[in-house]
């Protein structure tokens, strides 16, 4: 069984499309059908909008985008998975010697102004080993704040000096 409802709100008219699916099979302890419930467009009151950074490339930028959506989406494997292809895109845009990610992270010292940040970074390759590899999705949570990490790193590396620049010309 399925039943459509459209729902409009009252202050600002506004549509969703509720989807309720149901089949005999699917029955609580009192025989009452159970319903899967989808909604159209989907909720987001958890959504984070990705931020604007004016001098990241092309490709940084599309994975930064696609993870942002994979975070919106719930697919928290696919999410991690994107932010730690950002770190190697970083990486490899800034020119930063290492095989292996872990020796990109460390020699992002020359870039960064202190450890903590690094330790921060490790932590992060941690999380995205286990995701990626053995595809334990991670807290939401933790997700969120690599996520804020990643951001703040983005904003360093390519939007510091810009928005430096811009603001001793704005003085001139």
């Amino acid at each position: 069984m399925v039943e459509y409802n459209l729902w409009i709100c009252a202050g600002c008219e506004t549509g969703v499309l509720e989807i309720k699916e149901s089949d005999s099979e699917s029955c609580d302890n009192d025989g009452e059908p159970e319903y899967h419930t989808e909604y159209f467009p989907k909720r987001l009151h958890a959504a984070l909008v990705p931020k604007r950074f004016k001098k990241l490339g092309t490709t940084l930028e599309k994975i930064y985008g696609e993870t942002i959506e994979c975070f919106n989406d719930g697919s928290l494997i696919l999410a991690t998975a994107g932010l730690r292809a950002l770190l190697e895109g970083v990486c490899d845009d800034k020119n930063i010697s290492g095989r292996v990610l872990k020796a990109k992270i460390n020699n992002l010292r020359t870039l960064l102004p202190n450890n903590n940040i690094i330790e921060a970074l490790h932590h992060f390759r941690f999380t995205g080993n286990e995701a990626v590899h053995k595809l334990k999705a991670p807290k939401i949570g933790n997700v969120k704040l690599a996520i804020d990490v990643m951001e703040d790193l983005l904003n360093y590396l390519y939007e510091m000096e810009y928005k430096g620049a811009r603001l001793l010309k704005a003085q001139e």
